[in-house]
């Protein structure tokens, strides 16, 4: 819960747009195997670049494509592309840059070491 409440916006962290809490819930419903990768984010030891790698597969999810073969901005060039061919359309709903994700994800993972009582350095963490 810890997760999911961190990864769709919170008080101090942006959300992502149209990405709600039900939403969520039902991708972590869905797939049994982002369970694991929530769990990463229990960890308090692990690595930045571990828990990026995570939140992205996370993201990819989220937003429609397959997490074990898609990367964010290949979805997101797709989804970019697919966006441009229809007459009305809202950029908003393209997911964000790997960056994005990248700088998201080690936010939500400090809220969530912070929820648990584990103080972290700010500064290695968003």
């Amino acid at each position: 819960m810890m997760f999911m409440h961190a990864m769709s916006g919170y008080d101090s962290a942006s959300s992502l747009y149209n990405q709600g809490k039900t939403k969520f819930l039902k991708i972590l419903s869905k797939y049994l195997d982002l369970e694991e990768i929530v769990r990463k984010f229990l960890d308090p030891s692990a690595q930045p670049t571990k828990i990026a790698a995570v939140g992205e597969n996370f993201l990819v999810t989220l937003y429609g494509a397959n997490h074990l073969t898609t990367s964010l901005n290949a979805l997101r060039y797709k989804q970019y592309v697919k966006s441009a061919f229809k007459f009305s359309s809202n950029i908003a709903y393209i997911p964000l840059t790997d960056t994005a994700a990248y700088q998201h994800s080690l936010c939500v993972y400090l809220q969530v070491q912070q929820w648990l009582g584990n103080s972290l350095d700010p500064k290695l963490w968003g």
